[in-house]
């Protein structure tokens, strides 16, 4: 090692191959570590540890030596040191008085007049230091601001990440009192349909009640008769009986037929209970359950549009593109099917040229919802756009350019992509069913897998200034809209 005021220097570093060769290297290399227990040259008998050593002298001195040394002049004291020289040119054996700036290397004045750095822009070693301290006072400033910085973005992280937990623990909050509205509606609809169907109950026992009494008077009626008939049968007197058995018999007859009238048939004996019931039951449930999910989302800001209208544009549908009778469902075709001309065709400004077409209907307010279905090949696009006149060329597919946003399925992985810009989602398909969640005036944008459980897949978040249309593309694959 070299040293020049407190500074070390590798000496296997200085003595490189060749001087314009050797590899760049920091001004001052090789800071070598503090020494610890340098004695004093002098103190033979009792060591004493040194206070400073003497460059010029090569001797380390203790308080009591450098207090006679320090009368003499031109002597450089430095920390106490083991090998003063290491303060020393290896070649020259002379003090390191002068720093290379072409090479960046400390040299001694005969390095400079006669030996390899004659003739290169030198400077003291003192001036040199100064620079070099100027330059990491810079570096420090430059450093201190980065840190200052840094400690802002992590100031600025914290604050957002408290008001992000405040807005996890609102939601939170927001989706338990939705639940608890909709559970107490739920219960009080419980208790009113228990009681609708307990009076349904009680009608119908008071029905049989009443048909039970009706059954008890006709069988009193009926054993009187009987009892009248049995008593023919049973007089001796052939006039009595000739004389009272034709009235008797048109009596019963007339009576029987009443009865018959009067009473219902075995299948109709009591109205169909369970089904009347259960159809009354069926009606309220899909109301009442109906209502309170409406009430109660649009209470909570929860409620959304589930889009069933979505349907496919004729009018933008690219040439190999396929659309169902439906207006539902579209597949890409490598047989081009045939279409008007395209010099007829060029009249109509909404036609793509790539395999694209959009929904008949648009979007400028409100939350919305649609889900579709696509092929397991291939690789479809879906997503929103703004209308534009503009059809030709690849930069007017859904998400590459500054007016449409899409979610990219290309052979079973996800991507999201906006103005030629694809985010990987790292996630693959697991299912063929995609939702897609419009909410226009936050300016979100939110695709989910439908699944056995909904997985969230990408959230664009913008400010949308135009109405919305879907938009479909196709390759090798079908996309069916199930909403």
């Amino acid at each position: 090692m070299v040293e020049t005021l407190g500074i070390s220097f590798c000496r296997d570093c200085t003595r490189g191959a060749t001087l314009r060769g050797r590899p760049q290297l920091s001004k001052f290399a090789h800071p070598e570590q503090e020494e610890k227990e340098i004695f004093c040259t002098f103190c033979l008998d009792a060591p004493k540890l040194a206070a400073k050593s003497c460059v010029q002298c090569e001797s380390s001195l203790c308080e009591d030596h450098l207090r006679v040394h320090c009368q003499s002049v031109d002597h450089i004291l430095i920390p106490p040191m083991s090998s003063i020289n290491k303060r020393k040119c290896p070649d020259h054996k002379k003090l390191l008085q002068y720093y290379c700036c072409e090479d960046a290397i400390c040299v001694c004045m005969d390095c400079c007049q006669t030996g390899e750095h004659k003739g290169h822009q030198t400077e003291t070693l003192n001036g040199a230091f100064e620079k070099e301290k100027r330059n990491l006072r810079i570096l420090l400033e430059q450093l201190t601001l980065t840190r200052e910085e840094i400690e802002k973005r992590g100031q600025v992280l914290e604050e957002r990440w408290e008001r992000e937990k405040e807005k996890v623990a609102g939601e939170k909050e927001r989706i338990t009192s939705l639940f608890r509205d909709i559970t107490r509606h739920l219960e009080d609809l419980e208790r009113r349909l228990l009681a609708e169907i307990s009076g349904q109950g009680e009608q119908i026992s008071q029905l049989v009640s009443n048909l039970f009494q009706k059954l008890e008077i006709q069988k009193g009626e009926l054993s009187m008769k009987m009892c009248q008939i049995k008593e023919l049968c049973d007089t001796a007197d052939p006039l009595t009986v000739l004389l009272d058995s034709k009235s008797q018999a048109d009596d019963v007859s007339e009576y029987i037929d009443h009865v018959k009238l009067a009473w219902p048939s075995n299948e109709n004996i009591l109205p169909p209970m369970r089904e009347s019931i259960h159809g009354l039951a069926s009606v309220t449930v899909h109301k009442s359950l109906t209502d309170i999910i409406t009430q109660s989302t649009k209470l909570k800001g929860y409620f959304l549009e589930e889009v069933s209208d979505i349907q496919l544009d004729e009018k933008t549908c690219a040439r190999d593109l396929e659309i169902s009778a439906d207006q539902k469902t579209v597949s890409w075709s490598s047989v081009k099917p045939f279409k008007p001309r395209m010099s007829m065709r060029k009249k109509n400004k909404q036609i793509f040229e790539c395999s694209q077409v959009l929904s008949t209907r648009n979007f400028s307010s409100g939350r919305y919802f649609w889900a579709v279905e696509i092929g397991e090949e291939g690789g479809v696009r879906l997503g929103v756009t703004y209308a534009n006149p503009i059809r030709r060329g690849t930069k007017f597919h859904i998400g590459e350019n500054e007016k449409s946003w899409c979610l990219r399925v290309w052979y079973q992985k996800y991507s999201a992509i906006y103005n030629r810009r694809p985010v990987s989602l790292n996630s693959k398909v697991e299912c063929n069913k995609v939702g897609v969640f419009l909410d226009y005036r936050a300016g979100q944008l939110s695709f989910y897998e439908l699944g056995s459980t909904i997985r969230h897949l990408h959230t664009f978040t913008t400010t949308f200034t135009e109405p919305l249309y879907a938009a479909f593309w196709i390759h090798h694959s079908w996309v069916k809209i199930i909403s």
